[in-house]
């Protein structure tokens, strides 16, 4: 998925982020030794906006239309 989207940063939430301490490092070891991306180190990190990410974007895509 990485190299399809040519991502420098992939965001996680839900259960990985109650486990983020044991499954990011992990994950992001194993991008670093996998991924072929020339420009830059790719960034996994996990999403701060919790149960509210869903209505907040809705939101921003309705303020969106009605502009």
């Amino acid at each position: 998925m990485i190299h399809a989207c040519d991502s420098e940063e992939v965001i996680f939430c839900s259960g990985v982020r109650k486990s983020a301490s044991v499954i990011l490092p992990f994950l992001q070891d194993k991008v670093n030794r996998n991924a072929w991306m020339p420009y830059a180190k790719v960034s996994l990190r996990c999403a701060q906006l919790g149960r509210q990410a869903a209505i907040l974007g809705a939101i921003s895509l309705l303020q969106g239309q009605a502009d």
